[in-house]
């Protein structure tokens, strides 16, 4: 089984992945390379498939899903930015926040925004949970 694998679903007991994936600005997201995979299945789903070599999972579970795009608020101190690890302190990540909220009304305004290239990857740490009641919006994505 592959390392990354082993490590992912927890085999070795050291790391863990229970973090919430996402892009810091919500416009067809699903349009994005490097996340539009998990409009068919989750990654989860596709490292027990990898493990049980049972390709019928994934099939039954894109015959029975359906995929959403979640909106949530949450605590910047949540929030890890994947290409900006350095920026520590809350104001920071706040500067950091608001630097792509302009570069995005800037670029949108002139049609230039690409979803793909554009947005920055972000995740809430491990471990953290979205409450019900931080949910901001929730919408069926049809492709």
């Amino acid at each position: 089984m592959q390392e990354g694998l082993k490590k992912r679903l927890r085999i070795s007991g050291k790391y863990k992945d229970n973090c919430v994936n996402g892009l810091l600005i919500n416009e067809s997201i699903w349009k994005y390379a490097d996340v539009d995979h998990i409009i068919n299945y989750p990654e989860f789903l596709y490292d027990i498939y990898k493990v049980l070599r049972r390709a019928d999972v994934v099939d039954i579970w894109e015959d029975k899903s359906k995929a959403y795009v979640l909106g949530y608020r949450c605590n910047i101190n949540d929030v890890i930015f994947d290409n900006h690890r350095n920026y520590k302190t809350k104001k920071a990540r706040i500067y950091l926040a608001y630097k792509y909220f302009i570069y995005y009304l800037c670029l949108s305004d002139k049609n230039y925004w690409s979803p793909r290239f554009d947005n920055t990857i972000i995740s809430l740490k491990d471990n953290i949970s979205v409450e019900k009641e931080h949910l901001i919006c929730c919408t069926e994505v049809h492709v």
